[in-house]
């Protein structure tokens, strides 16, 4: 486990050195840092707190849709293989990123919480800005459990003598999750006093709920969750955007639906702090686009899914012949099912491409990416309630998100779990939760069997080898 405990200081000065200027992430120079005399201000540890929310721009840029999308029936490799046909390999690096970003994530969230006990400063502050690391915490390990099952639970910093760290039950993963975020819950502040200021974006309470109320799911524990998506929706500080496209514009950025986003870069810098999303999925051949790498497309099956009227949604999320093109016509020709993905991609014009400054490509796309939206709490609380047998609230729920995509309300006769994690596909496609929908509802071996899921393996991803190696208490998931 090389990667989750050596060189945090660096890790740190390293991200503070190259920050993005956009929000609450700022520059500065790595030659105002010093070891000996770093972590004793809280200026020192805002900085420390901003280093921890790093390694969500690399796990949650393109990663997570090739692990999450890719491998379901949305998406698929034009190649038709690796991912989207279920052959992994411990050796792969896709796993090896995901396992390393987000125990890097966790290290330096472990620093703000061990060295701020000692920084003088207002007791409030401190709190809140232990929550945020501890709300990143809870992040990351979910990441990890959700998809590696056991792994070790880290507390504190490590030190090079430290690696031998062998795996932790889920459960106990999964309470430390909860007691986190709970904490954070309680000692954030609120989306209300961070609007209109550089810090939004950070993470909020309101953002610490609602992530418990997905937990809560996970671990099937259908009244807390539905009591966390409840106090979400009570608090009147989220609502959904009347226009679904635009959610996912550069102009709504952090707006009223957003519980957490990624933060990308707004300018392009040498520093790539943007997302390479556009560049990588953005289809092949195309004149609009940065790259075109065209390496996620749709699948057929995926687009027969959605409803005769829910055209908006559609149009969102998957070009398809017929379709604008940031001013042309979508070529089908440009993928081999012919559906190329629409969410989140950008034009040239907004995703500049092939600019060299000072020697680096500016390729990237400035977009925030969401994890969570005020849209999965009200299914979050539709499924709980559905769970609860109170198909009055359940149906509540997923009528509002309905209702938002401009396509007919259920009857209560009409509503199922099944239209509920229905409705979640749809709703939530090329945002990275697909996969994990599947495996925590059960329905992973039904929905993705014709693609090579294979039950008796892939609930849970491989162990990367290069961490087994490093770390002998480590044991391989089965199957692999």
């Amino acid at each position: 486990m090389k990667n989750t405990g050596i060189f945090l200081l660096s890790s740190l000065v390293i991200f503070i050195a190259f920050g993005c200027s956009q929000s609450f992430l700022n520059e500065l120079p790595e030659d105002q840092i010093a070891k000996e005399s770093f972590y004793k201000t809280e200026n020192d540890m805002r900085l420390a707190v901003n280093a921890a929310y790093a390694p969500l721009r690399d796990i949650f840029d393109t990663d997570d849709n090739r692990l999450w999308d890719m491998s379901t029936d949305i998406g698929t490799n034009p190649t038709g293989s690796g991912i989207s046909d279920w052959i992994f390999y411990p050796t792969d690096g896709l796993f090896n990123r995901l396992w390393s970003n987000c125990y890097q994530g966790i290290n330096l969230a472990n620093i703000v919480i061990t060295k701020i006990t000692d920084v003088p400063m207002d007791d409030n502050t401190k709190a809140s800005l232990t929550a945020e690391a501890r709300f990143l915490r809870a992040i990351y390990y979910h990441t990890l459990v959700s998809n590696f099952g056991d792994v070790p639970l880290i507390l504190a910093p490590q030190n090079p003598d430290e690696l031998e760290v062998p795996r932790t039950t889920s459960d106990q993963v999964y309470g430390q999750i909860t007691e986190d975020l709970v904490f954070a819950e309680q000692s954030l502040p609120s989306v209300s006093a961070l609007r209109g200021t550089s810090d939004l974006g950070r993470a909020t309470a309101g953002a610490a709920s609602g992530y418990l109320s997905r937990v809560y799911l996970y671990l099937n524990d259908w009244s807390k969750a539905a009591e966390k998506a409840k106090k979400v929706i009570d608090s009147d500080e989220y609502e959904l955007i009347n226009d679904y496209n635009s959610v996912f514009s550069l102009a709504n950025e952090n707006n009223n639906e957003s519980l957490f986003e990624v933060q990308f870069a707004q300018s392009r810098t040498p520093e790539q702090n943007f997302s390479m999303y556009c560049w990588s999925f953005s289809p092949r051949g195309n004149p609009q686009t940065a790259h075109g790498g065209g390496e996620l497309i749709i699948r057929p099956e995926f687009v027969s899914l959605y409803e005769p009227d829910d055209t908006i949604r559609r149009k969102t999320t998957v070009f398809m012949e017929g379709d604008p093109f940031f001013g042309i016509e979508y070529n089908p020709l440009w993928s081999e099912t012919g559906l190329n993905v629409a969410k989140y991609m950008l034009s040239n014009e907004d995703a500049p491409s092939g600019e060299i400054i000072q020697g680096v490509v500016a390729k990237g796309s400035p977009l925030n990416q969401h994890l969570m939206r005020y849209a999965e709490i009200l299914l979050n609380y539709a499924e709980a309630e559905m769970q609860l047998g109170k198909k009055d609230e359940a149906l509540w729920g997923i009528n509002q998100v309905r209702k938002r995509a401009g396509i007919p309300e259920l009857e209560e006769s009409e509503l199922t779990l099944y239209t509920i994690y229905h409705e979640r596909q749809i709703e939530f496609a090329m945002e990275g939760q697909r996969l994990n929908d599947l495996r925590r509802t059960g329905e992973a071996t039904a929905v993705l069997s014709v693609y090579g899921f294979e039950p008796s393996i892939h609930y849970v991803f491989p162990i990367p080898q290069n961490e087994i190696e490093r770390n002998s208490m480590l044991e391989q998931n089965p199957g692999y």
